[in-house]
């Protein structure tokens, strides 16, 4: 795999032959351990999602101690395991 800071969606796996089954499974399973969710809210309305001194999103995300949350101009970028990436986003 390239280093985090080269963006690229290739994977070169060098293995054994023998090895490769095993190997591909794994890549799979890293790829999807991961899932980013946008969701499109205008920065207008980003004070009712935040709250006060940040309660509204504290409470939210409470329990996906592991799901980053990022507040940009238009969006709200999640990121974490697909199950808590989707239950952050839901309602």
């Amino acid at each position: 795999m390239f280093p985090p800071d080269v963006r690229s969606d290739t994977i070169i796996v060098w293995c054994e032959k023998a090895k490769l089954g095993p190997a591909l499974t794994l890549v799979y399973s890293k790829a999807n351990s991961i899932k980013t969710e946008y969701i499109d809210v205008p920065s207008s309305l980003h004070k009712y999602i935040i709250g006060k001194k940040g309660a509204i999103i504290k409470h939210r995300i409470q329990d996906l101690s592991k799901v980053p949350v990022d507040l940009n101009d238009e969006s709200i970028k999640v990121e974490g395991s697909p199950e808590e990436a989707y239950e952050s986003c839901k309602d």
